[in-house]
């Protein structure tokens, strides 16, 4: 028989060095315990980051979307207000044409209305240019007016025939013979040439 094998007893530990891995442990799982804390940190950190982007995406698409609304509105105040000022720029220079008519001088039209004479120059030619257009404008309406009302005279429908006529169409005229050589009743007769013998 063999001799039963004996189990290896690790040697015992002293006193001082369980207690000095008893402190090892304990600074690994301190330095364990920050590292996760640190982790959890950085994890909720991430989180709040994506939650700020998402609400910048969110505020960003808004703000677009008014400024564009906006800008359209903008825009559309901006024309309209364009059209009034040029119609009433347009209104200042017709003014300006008729004061100029009135036997007044560039200079004189200036004065009045408290304007310089280089303004008022300009106002009086562009006056004087929409009056030629007006007045080239209407000359070609009533062309066109005049132009227009004869077709219609043309194509009038032609006047009905008068009974007369009618009755000329349905009854051929009875001073020509008809194709057997005599006449229609009730037409005078051609005397003969001898009964124009005296």
């Amino acid at each position: 028989m063999t001799e039963p094998t004996r189990r290896r007893q690790r040697p015992r530990r002293s006193t001082a060095a369980s207690q000095q891995l008893e402190k090892m442990r304990q600074a690994n799982a301190a330095q364990r315990a920050a590292y996760l804390a640190r982790e959890e940190r950085v994890e909720e950190a991430l989180v709040e980051y994506a939650h700020g982007m998402a609400e910048i995406q969110a505020a960003e698409s808004l703000r677009d979307d008014k400024v564009t609304r906006l800008q359209r509105k903008i825009d559309e105040l901006k024309a309209n207000t364009e059209k009034k000022v040029v119609a009433a720029r347009d209104r200042q220079a017709a003014a300006a044409w008729v004061i100029h008519c009135a036997d007044r001088t560039v200079e004189q039209v200036g004065e009045t209305l408290h304007v310089s004479e280089r303004e008022a120059r300009r106002l009086i030619a562009a006056g004087r240019k929409a009056a030629d257009a007006d007045e080239e404008r209407q000359e070609t309406d009533s062309l066109q007016a005049t132009s227009g009302s004869r077709p219609e005279a043309a194509t009038q429908d032609p006047e009905p025939s008068t009974p007369s006529s009618r009755s000329e169409e349905q009854h051929p005229s009875t001073t020509e013979p008809g194709h057997d050589g005599t006449y229609p009743i009730g037409t005078p007769s051609i005397p003969d040439e001898g009964d124009y013998d005296m």
